[in-house]
This record gives C-alpha cells, sequence and structure tokens, in this order.
C-alpha cells in the first residue's frame, strides 16, 4: 500500500475523531432548544424559551457581558503579542 492510502486513513480517522470530540456539543446545542420545562434528548418539540429566560435574567446578563468583555480583551493582547 502507498503512502496515498495512509494519508487517506490519516485523514479519515481526523474527521472521525474530531466528530466523536465535538458529537456532544452537538447533543446539548440540539437539547437546549426544547420548549419543554425539562431537558429531553431529542426533544419533542422545539422552541427557545431557555434562550428567552437567559436573556431576561439580570445575572446572567452581567456574567456574559464580562466574559466578553474578558475574551475581547485578551484577543486583543495575545493578538498583540502573537505579531
Amino acid at each position: 500500500m502507498g503512502s496515498g492510502f495512509w494519508h487517506f486513513m490519516r485523514r479519515l480517522f481526523a474527521v472521525f475523531f474530531a466528530a466523536f470530540m465535538l458529537s456532544p456539543i452537538l447533543v446539548i446545542l440540539i437539547a437546549s432548544f426544547t420548549g419543554e420545562g425539562y431537558v429531553r434528548f431529542p426533544p419533542r418539540e422545539y422552541g427557545i424559551r431557555w434562550y428567552i429566560e437567559a436573556m431576561h435574567n439580570d445575572a446572567f446578563m452581567s456574567g456574559l457581558v464580562f466574559s466578553l468583555e474578558i475574551a475581547c480583551a485578551v484577543a486583543l493582547i495575545s493578538g498583540v503579542l502573537g505579531v
């Protein structure tokens, strides 16, 4: 078997490994769009109820804004240091 076969096998392994590592995030993302009062996978009905409730929660929003400010500062600093 030539090197082309092994190159293909490495790429195939990388794709399957990435899909395996990202699958829990995909499950949580799909489950987060439930319209019910509890988590169920797969959801029986879909909605954005929990996202709307999170946006009306002052503690969540202040934490989100603070996290985004820190993320922007860190991205800026790391970009400057990286260049």
